[in-house]
């Protein structure tokens, strides 16, 4: 919310590239502060499934500014609003990619806690299919705070309510691995059953679903018996408590890979769905 995002190309290199500008009414010393944080911390993410930070300073006017690779294609929120919900092969193998991503931001102390279908982008590979990219660290928080790096104390709940951890509801200032992986649980859900597990006009309704109330079962929306490995999966991931999801990434990833043999899902399943959904892919 901060940020004003642009498609840019380097004169020079002639590569396009996406530039995020901080806002003009937000140029006050702690939104920029803020602004410098969240460019040091994705520039040092390195993963392939997290978007790259190429370049960060000031322009003539001193404005803040963070050169990023330009995504192309969908997000997943686009997959979904294209062909609605998704084969099961094809979301465990997004899951896993986005938990290589996470992974990485993980083991070096960073939280994400903005994971949604909106901040994952989706394009074909001619090597790989399917290929996701995670991005937006405007909200990423460091585990570990360093004494150099400014801090953040959120009073107020600072995310996407229908994707947010129950902890977070109640500790705005919650930083936990396991809040992005019920994040992540949220995403297979909605790419498992074509819709976001918690649906409310009025806001305190919505936080009340999320903290008292399990989603909706995946089986009513997809119209067919659900296996139940994978509804656990759902659950291990989306569990109210912490302590009853899974402990890491890491050990979710573990879990997807051995889904994905049961539930292939090939480089030619890929192009198929890109060749009918994909004609106008950014």
């Amino acid at each position: 919310g901060m940020g004003v995002v642009y498609r840019a190309r380097h004169k020079q290199l002639g590569r396009e590239n996406a530039l995020k500008v901080l806002r003009g009414d937000r140029d006050n010393l702690e939104d920029r502060m803020r602004f410098d944080r969240e460019a040091k911390l994705a520039a040092s993410l390195s993963n392939p499934h997290t978007v790259t930070v190429y370049d960060y300073g000031r322009g003539s006017e001193g404005e803040a500014y963070c050169v990023m690779e330009f995504l192309k294609g969908i997000t997943l929120y686009d997959v979904v609003a294209r062909s609605g919900y998704q084969p099961y092969g094809r979301v465990f193998y997004i899951l896993r990619q986005i938990c290589d991503s996470l992974g990485e931001a993980h083991h070096l102390g960073l939280v994400h806690r903005d994971m949604k279908p909106q901040n994952v982008m989706l394009s074909l590979d001619a090597s790989v299919g399917d290929w996701a990219v995670v991005f937006d660290f405007g909200l990423a928080k460091p585990l570990y705070p360093d004494a150099d790096s400014y801090q953040t104390a959120e009073t107020i709940w600072a995310g996407t309510p229908m994707y947010m951890a129950p902890e977070r509801y109640r500790d705005p200032n919650t930083t936990d691995p396991r809040s992005d992986i019920y994040s992540v649980g949220c995403i297979a859900y909605f790419l498992l059953s074509g819709r976001p597990p918690f649906i409310e006009c009025d806001p305190e309704s919505l936080f009340a679903l999320v903290l008292t109330e399990e989603p909706i079962s995946l089986e009513v929306h997809r119209d067919e018996a659900v296996p139940r490995e994978i509804e656990e999966l759902v659950n291990g991931c989306m569990a109210k408590n912490a302590s009853d999801r899974f402990s890491t990434v890491n050990e979710l990833a573990s879990t997807l890979d051995m889904l994905i043999k049961q539930y292939p899902w090939s480089v030619e399943d890929a192009r198929s769905w890109w060749r009918v959904h994909g004609e106008d892919e950014a």
